[in-house]
């Protein structure tokens, strides 16, 4: 494990897992961000941390050091909504197809297989019995999908969809077992966040076939070995000031989180 805030590099690697971390400052855009790369092998695979307790809210810092996670990261807050498919480690926690898209978020979804793969939904085109019956372990509702089949969402391409910066967060597949998570800071001064487009471009330049918005703005967390490397306001490394979830997304366990 290696980390050094000051330049703004974090590796992990183990028999199973590697991580690496890189922040970058994009001065003259007021766009700082982080992009995670991760390589699983050995059964390794995405985990969701805490969703049993999902009524009951921490900070991600809290979730991540109680469930020893390696990497951490802002999940769809599906405790917040009423609607869209959510499973989480095979069990169905939500079965809602919306009627409408014309709100946000939209609820288009991620799923997650057994093989590691991921693939990229609109919010109706599957139900969780379905999900389940194609073999998904995890799906993720909130959206708008980013990339699906390599090709980026013409909606997000276009510039027009929800036009406007903020924190944000994406999980994305570059081929099964070797996945990106951006992650992008906001709301204070050097920060202003990043537009859909721009974080679907980014994306795809890396590689990334398959992605999925996850939820951003105020919740938007990114937590290495028990620290919050990102920022949103005042938010700070023991996860002071920052917005409180019910569960996150991560890769990893470690008995030397937090210490």
């Amino acid at each position: 494990m290696f980390a050094d805030e000051a330049d703004g590099l974090w590796y992990y690697l183990s028999d199973t897992l590697y991580i690496n971390i890189r922040r970058y400052n994009d001065q003259q855009a007021e766009n700082i961000w982080y992009e995670s790369e991760i390589k699983t092998r050995g059964g390794e695979s995405l985990q969701s941390f805490n969703e049993e307790q999902r009524r009951i809210y921490y900070t991600p810092v809290t979730i991540a050091r109680e469930n020893k996670a390696v990497l951490a990261f802002t999940d769809d807050f599906f405790t917040k909504r009423e609607y869209g498919i959510v499973i989480r480690n095979g069990v169905i926690y939500r079965n809602k197809i919306r009627v409408t898209s014309r709100s946000y978020p939209l609820g288009d979804t991620l799923a997650v297989f057994g093989d590691g793969s991921m693939y990229a939904y609109d919010f109706d085109e599957y139900n969780a019995n379905e999900f389940l019956e194609m073999g998904a372990v995890q799906v993720l509702s909130f959206g708008p999908w980013l990339i699906r089949g390599g090709e980026i969402n013409p909606r997000v391409l276009s510039g027009t969809y929800m036009p406007y910066h903020e924190p944000r967060c994406a999980l994305g597949m570059i081929e099964p077992g070797h996945y990106v998570v951006i992650t992008v800071d906001g709301r204070y001064d050097g920060a202003k966040g990043a537009r859909f487009n721009w974080l679907a471009t980014r994306l795809h330049a890396m590689g990334v076939t398959e992605a999925l918005n996850l939820d951003g703005g105020g919740t938007t967390a990114l937590v290495f070995m028990g620290e919050q490397i990102s920022r949103v306001a005042s938010a700070s490394a023991d996860g002071t000031n920052t917005r409180r979830v019910a569960c996150m997304l991560g890769f990893g366990t470690s008995e030397t989180v937090g210490e």
